[in-house]
């Protein structure tokens, strides 16, 4: 431990040093350090090391903060003090300790919660592991946007209790209907819940869009949401047959009212079966085809499907993106696919768009990919 403590001191010598470059060097070298030999220094050892970095920190600007922060993000214990400090300066500098820092309690989260940013407590809610304590306080932010992050985020640990509060919510805020129904915890009375409430929004908008007989209607949606919960108590996530969807799909089909709204509408309410059974019916698609090109050709069936069926651009990215969600790519999955996705639906014609349409229609399914992709290049 002599030879530890020698090492300190020499660098405690060297933040005399006369340049901000000179006191990075000596941060760095700090952390560097601390990530070889933490579980071996002593308790003085750590603290005087946290103390050196802490009196360090104000001397430096956003980016080399950045870059401490950066390094520092995956240290288990210590130095906590400059860890505090830096998860509470600006969220260019913050963002990495607050989403991966182990180091973090979860007090100091709580009072980052309280006193910082919406995009502080956005952070916090993606982190790779947030406690019940932490998600408490950032659902009585009251914040929507942060709270239906929180609820995306499968890592994240949400008491029955405030679970149950969110699912009240969701009678006014219909962002957490898809998160909410995505959830695992959830238990079968609150998933019984929430797809009631939403199969009320969703009956609602039908009948105020769409003229559709109600009795008919409920007894659809009925049908669908008794598909659900037997998804939720299928631990093998297999469905018992239950065409409730397609009948529905089929009706709104016939009175030309499955529009893009509408199909944005049902995805965001988390209906997976009710958007294929839609699509489907507007595309011309058999279902097994369909589940093959939405979910297999990296979004550019879909792009295809959407140009030959007359969507629009904003309401496919929507619809991608959510597909995407469903499937539990990451958010920063989205950000690099978006752009190449929509650059690919761009290049697709209508009228190539509708051939390679007539191609998966005649049950070449996923091998009409290719054809697909030559036409739209």
């Amino acid at each position: 431990m002599t030879g530890h403590c020698e090492t300190s001191q020499h660098l405690l010598r060297l933040a005399s040093g006369h340049t901000v470059g000179d006191r990075m060097a000596l941060a760095t070298s700090l952390v560097d350090l601390l990530a070889e030999m933490e579980p071996d220094l002593s308790d003085r050892e750590a603290a005087l090391i946290d103390d050196i970095l802490n009196k360090l920190i104000g001397d430096f600007e956003t980016a080399m903060r950045r870059e401490l922060a950066d390094r520092l993000s995956h240290l288990e214990l210590s130095p906590h003090e400059a860890i505090v400090a830096l998860a509470n300066d600006d969220i260019d500098v913050a963002k990495p300790l607050l989403m991966e820092s182990p180091a973090l309690r979860d007090q100091d989260l709580i009072g980052i919660v309280h006193t910082r940013s919406r995009q502080h407590r956005m952070s916090i809610a993606l982190r790779t592991m947030v406690s019940k304590a932490v998600s408490d306080a950032l659902v009585e932010t009251g914040d929507e946007a942060v709270i239906s992050s929180l609820l995306s985020n499968k890592n994240a640990q949400i008491s029955d209790a405030t679970l149950a509060y969110l699912v009240g919510e969701s009678r006014r805020v219909d962002s957490y209907h898809e998160p909410l129904v995505l959830r695992e915890d959830l238990s079968e009375d609150l998933a019984k819940q929430i797809y009631d409430i939403i199969a009320r929004d969703l009956r609602n908008y039908i009948l105020q869009h769409i003229e559709l007989d109600a009795e008919l209607l409920d007894g659809e949606l009925a049908s669908i949401s008794a598909d659900l919960l037997a998804h939720a108590e299928h631990s093998d996530g297999e469905l018992p047959h239950n065409d409730a969807p397609e009948r529905l799909a089929k009706a709104l089909a016939n009175a030309r009212e499955i529009t893009p709204d509408f199909l944005v509408k049902v995805l965001r309410a988390g209906r997976i079966n009710l958007f294929e059974a839609l699509i489907g019916q507007s595309a011309g698609l058999p279902a097994t085809t369909l589940q093959k090109l939405l979910y297999k050709t990296d979004g550019k069936a879909l792009a295809g499907i959407c140009r030959a069926i007359g969507i629009p651009k904003k309401p496919f990215i929507e619809i991608y993106l959510l597909i995407r969600r469903s499937q539990g790519a990451p958010g920063s999955t989205f950000t690099r696919e978006v752009g190449s996705i929509v650059r690919y639906f761009d290049r697709i014609t209508p009228a190539n768009a509708l051939e390679a349409l007539a191609h998966w229609r005649g049950e070449r399914g996923i091998d009409a990919m290719e054809t697909a992709e030559n036409d739209a290049c």
